[in-house]
């Protein structure tokens, strides 16, 4: 092929490209070829999703932005979001365009957000106001938002109103709890209704200090049995176990008739 037939030849392929891009471009509808239209006044184009949004301080009003209208003890929050302007310290919203002041009665102060009040300590919120707390004797203020409005001294647990005295038992001393176990006993005693009894440690076992079972634990080599411990027989091909109070097969055999058998 001749120079001027391959000049020819790209010459007819690029007039069709323009007839064919001509074309395409005719299907495509005006309005995808034309730009966002112009926010209108008070208002800026949206940085993603296209459009536009109105300027703090300003709300959208059939398609203009129009001015928030802050009510009197108010202030302007500056967000393009919610109403726009908040209550100032110590008022409230009332409705939805005014702000009241709050009224905070006798032994109270507001809280730091200035929307609310609180009571006084030593006072407790009763309807509108705030009601001297009846402290009784042996009790004092609590400083627990949990534990009530007042809690018992030590020694003394809380019935109803009152703070009655914890009875505790020779060999017992306090827990510290208001509720539950008011009192245990010392070690080497157990706990019954209303006494520490001491404990009666047979031969070959020693004190210990989990809760319940009869307060003592057998010697390793030995088991438990009703009020003694009795020692182990150990068998062939077996050993103690972990806590020494009972045994096991060695590896590699296995438990039948009491006695340790080799596996098959």
């Amino acid at each position: 092929m001749s120079r001027t037939d391959i000049k020819e030849r790209s010459a007819g392929l690029l007039t069709t490209f323009a007839v064919f891009w001509i074309g395409v471009s005719a299907m495509v509808p005006a309005a995808a070829q034309t730009d966002s239209p112009e926010p209108p006044e008070n208002a800026q184009l949206r940085r993603f999703g296209g459009g536009w949004e109105c300027d703090p301080g300003y709300r959208e009003r059939e398609g203009a932005c129009a001015a928030v209208a802050i009510p009197e003890n108010a202030y302007s929050t500056n967000s393009s979001y919610g109403s726009g302007w908040e209550c100032a310290h110590g008022f409230r919203e009332s409705g939805a365009s005014t702000c009241e002041q709050i009224d905070v009665p006798e032994n109270a102060y507001l809280n730091p957000a200035g929307n609310d009040w609180r009571c006084d300590r030593g006072y407790i919120q009763s309807g509108g106001g705030c009601q001297r707390i009846d402290v009784p004797a042996n009790g004092y203020l609590s400083e627990s938002a949990y534990a009530g409005d007042w809690d018992c001294e030590r020694g003394f647990a809380k019935t109803r109103n009152s703070c009655v005295k914890i009875d505790v038992p020779e060999r017992g001393f306090l827990t510290g709890r208001q509720i539950g176990d008011l009192w245990e006993c010392e070690r080497g005693y157990v706990k019954t209704s209303d006494s520490c009894k001491e404990i009666a440690i047979p031969e070959h076992a020693y004190l210990s200090d989990s809760y319940g079972g009869p307060g003592w634990v057998c010697e390793r080599g030995y088991a438990a049995s009703g009020d003694r411990c009795l020692a182990l027989e150990v068998p062939a091909n077996a050993h103690l176990n972990h806590s020494g109070n009972d045994w096991l097969c060695n590896d590699n055999f296995r438990l039948r008739g009491g006695e340790c058998h080799l596996a098959n």
